[in-house]
């Protein structure tokens, strides 16, 4: 944009000018010098205004590029004071909560788990933070519960998929129903094993993608992880082989994705990262005021939740940004589950815990 200034403006004669049949000649030099000094003055009070316009105009240049440049999320790194407390978790027996996953129904409950210190169960945790309900997984084993995720028609799928010193040849998914009442009972469980291609693997994070309801596991390697797919049709009895499908960061804990399918969110102990699709360059979300961060959804709304672990630990929530890129590949054909062994049933158990109802 041209920017039109006295400077630049044809010059008009002067009606005082010398020669004007207005003024006497022997005034000419006079009215011509104190007719060049106020141009002058006029000229230097526009300056002024133009130059202030062109030093900030490499900012406006470079916020341009900033803008354009954004690959994944439209919004630049985010601080912790983005982050606001959402809720506790206040039940007593909930000491080291290591995964996070919301309702498949529409209430304000979350469902969340110990990791390797406690038995094969399941807590909902409402609004305020109570524990709602207790549910044990029956023919199931926790070795080292690491995530929880929800799927699709009514599914939980808990992760024991925990393996630090990688003694373990194969991890194993279960997949229960999430009870319509919040009861606290025990629920069968459907048991699936796999292994990792390239050999055992430590892994926190634990995926399902809501349109097809595929799983993905994320290694947990500080150099070398990785984001791997199970089969599209998954078997019992049968060890199921995770494939890598994209790079992960290092020291993944926990990871979903969006509840339209399309792009997905990590964190480690750090930071929460989202990515538009894989293979797509991660943007940094900043770091949530937790000392570790190690469980993580997105709600149906968009929000996001990062929990830890302790007594009574925080969750914590921040606003969604929006994905702008190509989600890149869609995942493989939903997968059909053939179950073709009965889960192993075990005796009832009674809840430790009283569930608290939420105001």
């Amino acid at each position: 944009m041209v920017v039109r200034t006295a400077a630049n403006q044809p010059r008009q004669r002067l009606a005082w000018e010398c020669g004007s049949p207005f003024v006497p000649s022997c005034l000419g030099a006079v009215v011509n010098r104190f007719c060049g000094i106020i141009l002058a003055i006029a000229l230097m009070g526009l300056a002024v205004p133009v130059a202030a316009a062109a030093s900030m105009a490499p900012e406006a240049t470079s916020a341009g590029a900033t803008s354009a440049g954004a690959t994944s999320v439209d919004v630049p790194r985010l601080d912790p004071a983005d982050y606001r407390l959402d809720r506790r978790l206040l039940g007593r027996n909930i000491r080291e909560s290591s995964g996070l996953a919301r309702t498949t129904y529409r209430r304000p409950v979350l469902w969340t788990h110990n990791d390797s210190s406690d038995s094969a169960r399941i807590f909902a945790v409402g609004r305020h933070g109570h524990t709602r309900s207790i549910i044990r997984l029956r023919g199931a084993r926790n070795h080292d519960f690491e995530d929880i995720a929800t799927g699709r028609r009514h599914s939980l799928w808990v992760g024991d998929i925990g393996n630090n010193q990688l003694t373990r040849p194969r991890i194993h998914v279960y997949r229960v129903r999430e009870p319509r009442r919040l009861v606290s009972r025990p629920v069968p469980a459907t048991r699936y094993a796999f292994a990792f291609e390239d050999g055992p693997r430590d892994a926190e994070a634990l995926m399902v993608h809501p349109r097809t309801g595929r799983l993905y596991i994320v290694s947990k390697m500080q150099s070398g992880a990785a984001i791997y797919a199970a089969p599209a049709r998954l078997r019992t009895g049968h060890v199921n082989v995770l494939r890598r499908v994209a790079d992960a960061p290092p020291m993944v804990t926990s990871g979903k994705f969006n509840p339209n399918g399309n792009g997905y969110f990590l964190t480690n102990y750090d930071e929460v990262l989202g990515y538009a699709g894989f293979g797509a360059q991660p943007v940094t979300l900043g770091k949530p005021p937790l000392n570790l961060g190690e469980s993580l959804e997105v709600t149906r709304r968009g929000t996001l939740l990062v929990g830890t672990e302790g007594a009574r630990s925080p969750v914590f929530s921040m606003d969604k940004p929006r994905l702008v890129t190509d989600p890149g590949p869609d995942p493989e054909p939903t997968p059909t589950e053939t179950p073709t062994e009965t889960p192993t049933e075990t005796p009832t158990e009674t809840p430790t815990e009283t569930p608290t109802t939420t105001p």
